[in-house]
């Protein structure tokens, strides 16, 4: 038989150039004179533009700013009627208004206005399952109802049905391995559960332990790899189906669980089995 494999999950430094200039000034006295002529060459030496009072330089042209135009509703768009969302939203905003001021400020008043709007939501509630159940009698298209009790019961015996023909297919391929320790009262309680059910549904069963020890009308192995590769967590008992001839092995059951539960979980087995197409 395979055992599963299992599997153990176990800067650019920068650097910057620092550049220095070093200036030196040199102190001058001019004249006022020169002062006079070197001012307005020094300016037009910074600005680019010549200035100064034998100069003439046009003012610079003023923008004026364009007034944004109030945009233009026409008047279908102002006039457009409310959508059903909007009209729901605005009276489930007023109901939940009206509830809030009765809750808080329980005048006679406000609570009678807190049960009427109260009644209207049921009111209409109410003619909408109305117009909902003779929407379904008229729409031929409405899938037939399987939730009536005697609907209910029939599925259940299909479902039945279906599941015991598909244990005997799998009872034909697959055997079950139940994994267990001599010392676990988990075990000793689960056991007559899986021998039961591998009676009831013709399976063989075979059990496999890390040591001594067995169960009455049950063959078991010792092997103590096999049993730390299947359950490697040591949690018992375990209950897998097995195909000797794929060396398949499909978990169906970890813990004690009562046979209810491991049919519901066989079900699930033989469902993946078959869109596998591993089952026919």
């Amino acid at each position: 038989m395979k055992k599963s494999k299992l599997l153990n999950l176990n800067m650019v430094k920068k650097s910057k150039l620092l550049s220095f200039t070093i200036q030196r000034r040199i102190p001058m006295r001019p004249s006022k004179f020169l002062m006079l002529i070197l001012l307005p060459i020094q300016a037009m030496a910074s600005d680019g533009k010549p200035t100064g009072w034998l100069w003439y330089q046009d003012p610079a042209p003023v923008m004026e700013e364009k007034q944004k135009e109030p945009e233009k509703t026409s008047q279908a768009e102002s006039q457009k009627p409310k959508t059903a969302v909007e009209e729901m939203a605005e009276n489930r905003k007023h109901y939940d208004e009206v509830m809030a001021k009765g809750i808080l400020y329980p005048t006679i008043e406000n609570v009678t206005n807190a049960r009427r709007a109260h009644d209207a939501v049921i009111s209409q509630a109410g003619k909408f399952q109305e117009s909902w159940t003779i929407s379904e009698l008229l729409d031929q298209q409405t899938p037939v109802d399987m939730t009536s009790p005697g609907a209910l019961k029939l599925a259940r015996k299909e479902e039945e049905k279906s599941l015991e023909e598909g244990l005997k297919k799998l009872s034909k391929t697959y055997g079950l391995i139940f994994v267990f320790k001599k010392d676990c009262p988990y075990c000793h309680e689960f056991a007559p559960v899986v021998q039961h059910f591998a009676q009831q549904y013709d399976f063989n069963i075979e059990g496999l332990s890390a040591g001594e020890g067995c169960f009455e009308g049950m063959s078991c192995l010792k092997n103590k790899a096999a049993v730390e590769t299947l359950n490697p967590e040591g949690a018992y008992p375990l209950l897998y189906l097995a195909n000797p001839s794929t060396n398949e092995l499909i978990p169906i059951a970890k813990g004690f669980i009562s046979q209810r539960a491991l049919l519901e979980n066989v079900k699930y087995a033989i469902k993946f089995l078959e869109q596998q197409g591993e089952l026919s």
